[in-house]
């Protein structure tokens, strides 16, 4: 006996493929263009500070923490590290 294909879901788009991944809702939520949204999503950050950018996750309900420490016995320059939960 042959095996069943499964079938495939198909969803019929909006016609706007960022409404339909959820995009515009983050373009009004931080006040700026769906090209930035696109922007942002695919890392080109040119021309955004990191305080727009903290103020960017914070408007979309993140929480931003820096931590400062003593980089101890290295005479090493110290590094940025950027964790997300």
């Amino acid at each position: 006996m042959a095996a069943r294909k499964a079938r495939k879901r198909i969803e019929v788009g909006s016609g706007n493929v960022f409404a339909d991944l959820g995009l515009p809702d983050a373009a009004s939520r931080l006040g700026i263009g769906q090209p930035k949204v696109s922007a942002l999503k695919n890392y080109k950050l040119d021309g955004l500070s990191v305080e727009r950018l903290m103020a960017f996750l914070t408007a979309l309900g993140q929480d931003v923490e820096i931590r400062i420490r003593a980089r101890g016995r290295s005479k090493a320059q110290g590094r940025v590290f950027v964790q997300a939960a």
